[in-house]
């Protein structure tokens, strides 16, 4: 039996939906999740990546469904014939039965349609089938109710083959319970591998506790306190000490962002939780002093950061929780903004900006993802984590911010100052009056030598009725020499003050 979640990936790859690389980062993502106790559908992780729209989740789905089905069938089909009931002729004549009709119905109706099984036959094999299931799940098989019927001695007597997914199922929580066992010191390392080599050389297909208990290692009571221990350790969740999550509110290639409240004061937080990954390529520390640098910014249009911390070798930020959409949301929403809407937004951005310059920071990732607005409709710029000092290097090999949005010194590796954030302002205006990147580009590498080489182009060929000082003043903060760009935040309001 597959797993539902790896089928959905299969299929949608196969549907050429997406690539391989695609898949592995929602699939990490789910992992991360699942370790918080906040568990999503890899579908709703994939939309939420922007890499399968709904149409095309509703598509894979829908295959899903038939595969899980057609696996149903099959797994039926393999039993009846394993045990002599049917021939090969009389299982492909039902497959294709079944397959005309999307597996609709059950591979039992259709042989006992068929006249290939009786009613008890068809119960018989359903039964055995799922108790093999229920040993490979680790489930506790239900007791029998008195003497066995016919149908109950029938399944007990079919022969069946475990598949590999049943072994490989066994085998983890095989692992797992030596993980346990181990752990809480009822058993040592060489009684461990000589019960291992035991079970392997032998074939045994004992669940390995049954093997330590027929061995003398452990004990009755031993098991059960390790099997104690073993469910109590698939409870374990990575928490955030002092916080209770509640909630995703997104997720990227390098962090996942969660909605939390804190256990004694009661707020609402959002919390950006670091992939280990991504920690250990920064270096935790170096990012933990890049955050608190920030943290000690205050101003109304930037999104605050109360603490940082680290965490099961992951860096997390503290944020203040903005309950409204970002930038990206409402222009997907509604399009592009009206040219008042674009001279606040403006105002607001330059003036958080302004804020963090004076600090000697450096945002580098200004982009309509990280623009958030508050329930009074002001602009915030969030993400601050990753500001850094003025004329910090790039690490080599490493490009921080995002491309559709990267200054023309980013794109190169180069230190930054101020004005790659004015030109990432200016980038992040041309999307807001025109709904679209400067930029646009078929892939990361197009996009950024296009930063670096081609001219802006005039956001009033896509907007026509876009305000001309606001027009000339985006098309100045996207210069490809910071020289030639507004130098600091607080030119760009004065431009604003003056009708841009």
């Amino acid at each position: 039996m597959y797993d539902p979640q790896q089928l959905f990936g299969r299929i949608a790859l196969k549907k050429g939906y997406l690539g391989e690389d695609q898949l592995a980062r929602a699939l990490r993502v789910q992992e991360e999740l699942r370790t918080l106790g906040l568990p999503k559908p890899l579908g709703e992780i994939l939309l939420g990546l922007g890499s399968l729209d709904r149409e095309q989740i509703e598509t894979v789905l829908r295959l899903q469904a038939i595969n899980q089905r057609a696996d149903v069938a099959r797994r039926f089909g393999r039993v009846a014939l394993k045990n002599k009931l049917i021939d090969e002729e009389m299982l492909e004549h039902a497959l294709a039965v079944c397959r005309a009709e999307g597996f609709q119905r059950s591979m039992g109706t259709v042989m006992q349609e068929l006249e290939y099984l009786t009613p008890r036959q068809a119960r018989a094999i359903t039964a055995a089938i799922d108790r093999v299931l229920a040993r490979a799940l680790g489930r506790k098989e239900p007791e029998p109710r008195g003497e066995a019927g016919p149908t109950e001695r029938l399944s007990e007597a079919f022969e069946l083959e475990e598949d590999e997914e049943e072994s490989v199922r066994r085998r983890v929580r095989d692992v797992c319970f030596a993980a346990v066992a181990l752990r809480e010191g009822l058993v040592l390392v060489p009684e461990l591998e000589r019960a291992l080599e035991d079970q392997l050389l032998r074939g045994d297909e004992r669940p390995l506790e049954e093997v330590l208990l027929a061995r003398g290692v452990l004990g009755p009571e031993d098991v059960a306190a390790a099997r104690r221990a073993l469910d109590a350790s698939r409870e374990e969740r990575l928490s955030i000490p002092g916080y209770e999550l509640s909630d995703v509110l997104g997720y990227g290639v390098t962090s996942i962002v969660l909605r939390a409240r804190h256990c004694v004061l009661e707020r609402e937080v959002a919390i950006k939780l670091f992939h280990p990954e991504y920690t250990a390529a920064l270096g935790a520390e170096a990012m933990a002093d890049e955050a608190r640098a920030a943290a000690a910014v205050e101003h109304p249009n930037l999104v605050g950061i109360y603490e940082v911390g680290r965490a099961h070798r992951r860096v997390y930020y503290v944020m203040e929780l903005v309950d409204g959409k970002n930038l990206a949301e409402v222009l997907g929403a509604r399009g592009a903004l009206s040219s008042d809407e674009v001279a606040r937004l403006a105002g607001d951005l330059a003036r958080g900006l302004s804020a963090l310059h004076a600090h000697g920071l450096v945002h580098r990732d200004v982009k309509p993802l990280n623009v958030l607005f508050a329930a009074d409709g002001t602009a915030k710029l969030a993400d601050l984590g990753l500001a850094c000092a003025a004329g910090k290097e790039a690490p080599s090999g490493m490009l921080y911010g995002s491309p559709l949005t990267m200054s023309p010194e980013q794109a190169r590796g180069e230190a930054v100052d101020a004005r790659a954030d004015l030109y990432g302002l200016g980038a992040t205006l041309y999307f807001a009056a025109t709904g679209s990147p400067p930029f646009p580009g078929e892939d990361t590498v197009s996009v950024l030598v296009a930063h670096m080489e081609a001219s802006p182009p005039d956001p009033r060929d896509a907007a026509p009725d876009l305000d001309d000082g606001l027009a000339e003043l985006i098309l100045s903060l996207l210069a490809k020499a910071p020289a030639d760009r507004p130098q600091t935040a607080e030119k760009v309001l004065e431009r604003l003050s003056a009708g841009a």
